[in-house]
């Protein structure tokens, strides 16, 4: 254990099972990006420092031949969840430091990469359902011809966005808690994936506009040509972790 991380908490001390889920005001969902920019600000250059080499890793690894999107995929979680320990840490009034971004590939590695694959067989699922059905409007579309076949595209492209709309909505709700009730709260992945939905799901209101106030960042990221993620991570990190402390506390 590195010097600058303190001994994971005792296994009395970890809080598993069930856990009291709040609603909380929809006005909540811009509250939550205000205190993760406050959570950037406390370390930013830290902060700056992880997200780049975690960005930089990320891109390595899923350059890997066959392997690296598994790779990738599966680590992800337990990137996230080193993390947000750290968010933990920083808001106990200690340091973010560089032992926070490996944190989770030595405590709870296990139900972190069961997370991981979780959005792998997610993933999976989709291709192949994209695959399908885009697949079966091009070919009736080709076999029809004309401007039916036109307007039998249209149709698969639009219902392939509504097809990836309604898997990945519960598949979201069912990550965005995930990592942080593995690691804080040392719940197994499957408890900690039907939980995280379950407080999603009574928080519909807060997150849809936390959702709508992430598109408008995610404009100011591309207009950045992406170097605003180095700012952008850090904040979703810092919101994700205070959502989690006002949802399940």
């Amino acid at each position: 254990m590195s010097r600058y991380l303190p001994d994971p908490p005792p296994a009395d001390q970890i809080h598993s099972g069930a856990a009291n889920v709040h609603s909380v005001a929809a006005g909540q969902g811009l509250q939550w990006w205000a205190e993760g920019w406050q959570f950037f600000l406390r370390e930013p250059a830290m902060w700056l420092i992880i997200t780049a080499i975690a960005i930089a890793g990320g891109l390595f690894i899923s350059m890997l031949p066959i392997v690296g999107t598994i790779v990738s995929t599966l680590c992800a979680p337990v990137v996230i969840g080193g993390l947000l320990y750290g968010c933990s840490e920083m808001e106990a009034g200690r340091r973010l430091s560089l032992d926070h971004l490996a944190y989770g590939f030595s405590h709870r590695t296990q139900d972190l990469v069961l997370l991981g694959a979780f959005y792998l067989l997610f993933g999976l699922v989709v291709t192949l359902l994209v695959f399908l059905i885009m697949g079966t409007g091009f070919v009736t579309a080709m076999t029809t011809g004309g401007v039916p076949g036109v307007q039998i595209a249209i149709g698969s492209a639009m219902l392939t966005f509504i097809v990836l709309l309604l898997l990945s909505l519960p598949v979201f709700m069912a990550s965005w808690f995930a990592p942080a009730l593995v690691v804080l709260r040392g719940m197994p992945a499957g408890e900690a994936l039907k939980l995280s939905l379950r407080a999603s799901w009574a928080n519909m209101l807060p997150f849809t506009v936390f959702g709508l106030a992430m598109l408008g960042l995610w404009l100011l990221v591309a207009m950045t040509f992406g170097l605003g993620l180095l700012v952008f991570c850090p904040m979703m990190l810092g919101a994700m972790y205070v959502s989690y402390r006002e949802v399940l506390p």
